[in-house]
């Protein structure tokens, strides 16, 4: 390592340099104990790493209709803690009084960012994001997670301490790993490190007004369309719609679709067309998402080869019981599936199946594909992509290989996969690969 530099602080006593972060752009750091209209109400600071020297400047909070992101109260010490993501989303912990914040950046120059929420203070704890997910510590007490645009009031997962007396110093600091499903949280009073696996039905998602948008579920629930999304969207067939693929027609047109009965259940892993007819965020009720299961995992059968270190496990989706009833026409066969996950999913970690022979990696299957493309589809607006659809690669440096949470995708098989398997009745499956 080379020593580029050191950005001083605004004031002796602020105790500048309590949090810091960087994206690998931008720098952010805090001082908790900077005096402004209050005492010790914290203040938070921004600068360029790829420029040092340059004075530090500092951040301006617009809300975005009126007002500022303000510490207004003593002892409040806002940037306790502080998480920076690369698209520039920045959570600040606080203590008591205005609460911990998520903003997102929206100007380097002049520094300036767009208060997103306004969460309860964290008395100190941590917080850290990833993948979509956002965690809040609050010391002594618990950890609580949020999804995109999720109410501050009413957190996804909340996580007590495992022993309510114990460990006073409990989420000062928690960390999520890079791909979201793994959770760490402190617990040095009695020398431990607590670890939680994330696996709980609780992410939801965002839709634009007359937008379709491809969606899946990330567990297995016997609740209908009409349960789940009703609360959040309104009336079935008068402010949303769904569709899923009919069974038969693989084609991708208007007839492949089938309307859904409000009363139909959605498969995990599969893939379903939606659209609202406003802006709205859905999240699925807690009582569903608590007596919800998983799809069981099984180990990963290419564990050891180059690129699979980051595998915790994989999960079966099997396609010949999916396309039984396949009646469209041999070429372009497109099927819609999700990722099953509750975290993002690598697509070119995905193996192809077909006992008894081994598990084959997308690049070793790719004349299964239509025209050896063994790319994922996923549906993007507004993006200026070709038809709407962006492609996730399997193995083109360069190119998008994850796929979000709940994102549904298409993937095109070819004349070959259809005579091969569908036709021969011969066992075949998809491995999506979760990532540790």
């Amino acid at each position: 390592m080379t020593f580029r530099d050191a950005v001083v602080g605004e004031n002796a006593g602020d105790e500048f340099g309590t949090a810091v972060t960087s994206n690998g752009v931008e720098f952010v750091a805090s001082a908790p104990k900077f005096d402004g209209a209050f005492t010790d109400q914290g203040k938070v600071y921004f600068s360029n790493v790829l420029n040092p020297g340059t004075a530090l400047l500092t951040f301006t909070f617009v809300t975005g209709t009126a007002g500022v992101i303000d510490a207004s109260a003593d002892n409040h010490n806002l940037g306790v803690s502080l998480s920076l993501t690369v698209d520039r989303i920045l959570y600040m912990g606080g203590n008591t009084g205005p609460g911990a914040y998520a903003a997102e950046i929206t100007n380097i120059v002049t520094p300036a960012a767009t208060k997103l929420e306004n969460f309860p203070g964290t008395l100190g704890g941590d917080v850290s994001q990833s993948r979509g997910l956002a965690a809040l510590g609050y010391v002594g007490s618990m950890v609580e997670l949020y999804s995109d645009n999720t109410n501050p009031a009413s957190p996804d997962v909340t996580i007590t301490k495992q022993d309510p007396l114990s460990e006073p110093d409990y989420a000062r600091d928690i960390s999520i790993s890079s791909s979201g499903a793994l959770l760490m949280v402190n617990g040095n009073t009695n020398d431990r490190a607590y670890s939680y696996y994330i696996t709980s039905c609780y992410k939801g998602g965002t839709l634009k007004a007359n937008e379709w948008t491809m969606i899946g579920l990330q567990c297995n629930t016997s609740a209908n369309i009409g349960l789940i999304f009703t609360p959040d969207l309104g009336t079935y067939d008068t402010n949303w719609v769904m569709y899923r693929q009919n069974g038969a027609d693989y084609e991708g047109h208007q007839n492949a679709y089938v309307k859904m009965a409000a009363t139909e259940i959605m498969i995990q892993g599969h893939g379903y067309w939606i659209i609202k007819d406003a802006d709205k965020t859905w999240t699925i009720p807690t009582a569903i998402g608590d007596a919800a299961t998983q799809t069981p995992v099984e180990a990963d059968p290419r564990a050891g080869f180059f690129g699979r270190d980051n595998v915790a496990a994989v999960q079966s989706t099997d396609l010949q019981t999916m396309l039984a009833g396949l009646t469209t026409p041999a070429a372009d066969i497109r099927v819609m599936f999700s990722n099953p996950f509750p975290t993002a999913m690598d697509w070119s970690l995905t193996l192809f199946e077909s006992p008894p022979s081994p598990a084959r990696t997308l690049t070793e299957v790719a004349p299964f594909f239509e025209g050896s493309d063994n790319s994922a589809y996923v549906y993007k607006t507004g993006e200026g992509i070709h038809n709407g659809y962006l492609a996730i690669a399997a193995n083109t440096p360069g190119m998008p290989r994850e796929i979000a949470p709940g994102e549904g995708f298409f993937v095109r098989f070819s004349e070959g996969f259809k005579i091969g398997f569908l036709d021969l009745n011969k066992p075949v499956v998809f491995l999506f690969a979760q990532s540790k």
